[in-house]
């Protein structure tokens, strides 16, 4: 599903990751471990495709399309999910619209029933008062908080690849 080849990474000309190789195949789980400033979260990212990130060298196959170039939109369309360490808040956007219209944007195809039908089996599943839906996204929410609020956006979106 994911094949990193040869990847090198900067960020403002700093070189941060040489000539990385991984795979990942579907169903599988796969854990980065090593010291603070290693590059783990700088992977996350730049699989992700923040602007910050420069591929130097190699590629990143995902279901066999490079998608080296594209937008993060198109990527997260394309099936990946990146939870965030310290997500940003959002202030003046309610979490309901915020999930509705990733989920709009993400599976256009789907209908609102669709979505709808999801949002209460993960609400259920994850034990989620309705009302938290209501406030903005993430603004005052504690650490666990943010954690099922992600959750809920996995459940909702059902990405190929969850990047935590």
């Amino acid at each position: 599903m994911l094949q990193i080849c040869g990847l090198s990474l900067t960020i403002d000309s700093k070189r941060l990751i040489t000539d990385l190789n991984l795979a990942i195949e579907p169903g599988t789980i796969h854990v980065c471990m090593g010291p603070n400033g290693s590059g783990k979260s700088s992977l996350a990212l730049a699989l992700m495709g923040h602007p910050r990130y420069q591929i130097v060298q190699g590629s990143i196959l995902f279901n066999g399309q490079d998608i080296g170039l594209f937008a993060p939109d198109k990527r997260a369309k394309s099936g990946i999910f990146l939870s965030l360490q310290q997500p940003y808040e959002i202030p003046g956007v309610i979490l309901s619209t915020f999930l509705r219209e990733s989920f709009r944007a993400v599976h256009p195809h789907l209908s609102l029933d669709e979505y709808l039908d999801r949002l209460a089996l993960a609400c259920s599943l994850l034990n989620i008062d309705r009302a938290f839906l209501d406030r903005p996204v993430y603004e005052g929410f504690s650490g666990g908080e943010k954690k099922r609020c992600e959750m809920l956006q996995l459940l909702l979106l059902r990405p190929k690849l969850a990047i935590l």
